[in-house]
């Protein structure tokens, strides 16, 4: 394969299908054509080598949450890398999980040029039917976008057998959450690369390219701190360098629209509660959720929320997670117009860490809850003693905001103070 920017003169390049109209006058053509990328188009190399590598093995995994890069990574990546395979390309959806459905979108993109299959009776065929054609076709790059829409397991199963060995096809699973079972267990015999967030986010030098390219003049400093608060989030931070490129202020009602409509528009009425209400803590775990929403179902939530690759990034502790920063604060907004103040909320997460040991976060979230009395309690028994380690500074920007005139009547605020 070439290298992730070079180009081969046009009449050596192979040709690569995007995506012909399938004879049938059912199907939605455009699902089986490879995007055009938006312009202006970062040709992220070092990520385009990535992918050269990758596609010598079966399967490519590249997930990430809405608004990472991944289609357009992708799309810009077959443009500028020219890959010597026959190209197809489906952007998947819900729909696909019927059968009938999800083959003939596959085979239109496959083999555009053969008879549509005859689907066996026995779905748990399908595999094999899946297998005998991929035996049949030249060299391909098979790519399934928004691939976390095919959640039907026999369905998967049978996009598998499409790599099964010996096959020439070479699929990419590009989508919110990791392909599941059967294609995961590649994972495991190194068949499997996976292209993560922490790979699409954005290098300085990306960033300082991409400003370039907008028209942004953005200082280094400013490229950091939009670096920190974006965590290199492709949509972020493109929103915000557009700003200030167009000199049209705060990205933030952008941000919120797209947050809106890619993610919580999706998500089921039990799961937007939960987001809304867990937004007042800094670190989740099934506990803490369960502590402040008041519910039972904390852990199974948090696992459906990070299958379906919401903002939520695993912490070093064992099952504990944070919100994506930009994300967290759209939340807390959120939550804010829809509940209020939510001192009854931070109240419940107050008394939560009170009782595992944890008084310092008890203390704030007291102080948000507007029990600031409570709040003096803690910072003047269970924290005292953490004024002289390296939590001192949270402990004393925690006391000052708990207002000294309570000491005449608690003695603990005096005492804090």
């Amino acid at each position: 394969m070439s290298g992730p920017t070079a180009r081969q003169p046009h009449h050596a390049r192979p040709a690569i299908r995007r995506g012909r109209t399938p004879r049938s006058g059912a199907f939605n053509s455009a699902r089986l054509a490879v995007p055009a990328p938006p312009a202006p188009v970062l040709a992220r190399a070092r990520l385009f080598a990535r992918l050269d590598a990758s596609v010598a093995g079966p399967v490519t995994a590249v997930t990430a949450p809405a608004g990472s890069g991944k289609t357009t990574l992708l799309a810009s990546w077959l443009d500028a890398a020219a890959p010597a395979e026959s190209v197809a390309w489906l952007s998947v959806d819900e729909g696909d999980n019927n059968p009938a459905r999800l083959w003939r979108y596959l085979f239109a993109t496959l083999a555009p040029n053969g008879h549509p299959p005859v689907l066996p009776a026995d779905r748990h065929a399908l595999a094999d039917m899946a297998h005998a054609l991929a035996e049949r076709l030249p060299p391909t790059i098979l790519v399934l976008d928004d691939a976390h829409c095919l959640t039907d397991p026999t369905l998967v199963a049978s996009v598998a057998a499409l790599v099964r060995e010996p096959s020439p096809v070479r699929l990419v699973w590009c989508g919110r959450s990791r392909p599941p079972h059967p294609l995961s267990r590649l994972r495991l015999s190194g068949e499997l690369t996976d292209v993560t967030v922490d790979d699409l986010a954005f290098t300085r030098a990306e960033a300082h390219e991409l400003a370039r390219l907008l028209g942004a003049a953005v200082p280094d400093h400013e490229v950091r701190a939009l670096l920190a608060c974006t965590e290199g989030w492709a949509v972020g931070l493109t929103l915000a360098l557009r700003s200030r490129a167009g000199g049209t202020g705060d990205p933030e009602p952008d941000v919120a629209d797209y947050f809106r409509d890619a993610v919580l528009a999706s998500q089921p009425d039990h799961a937007l509660t939960f987001l809304l209400r867990t937004s007042v803590l800094e670190r989740l775990t099934a506990e803490t959720a369960d502590a402040v929403t008041g519910r039972r179902d904390g852990g199974p939530v948090i696992d459906g929320l990070v299958r379906a690759g919401v903002f939520l990034r695993a912490e070093r502790e064992p099952d504990t997670y944070r919100f994506h920063p930009m994300f967290h604060d759209f939340l807390r907004r959120e939550a804010t117009a829809a509940y209020g103040d939510m001192a009854e909320t931070h109240l419940r997460a107050a008394r939560w860490y009170a009782a595992n040991g944890e008084s310092v976060a008890a203390a704030r979230h007291a102080i948000a809850g507007r029990r600031s009395t409570y709040a003096a309690g803690l910072l003047a028994g269970p924290a005292a003693a953490r004024v002289y380690g390296p939590e001192r500074d949270a402990v004393i920007a925690l006391i000052d905001q708990i207002p000294s005139g309570h000491g005449a009547a608690d003695p603990h605020v005096a005492a804090a103070h």
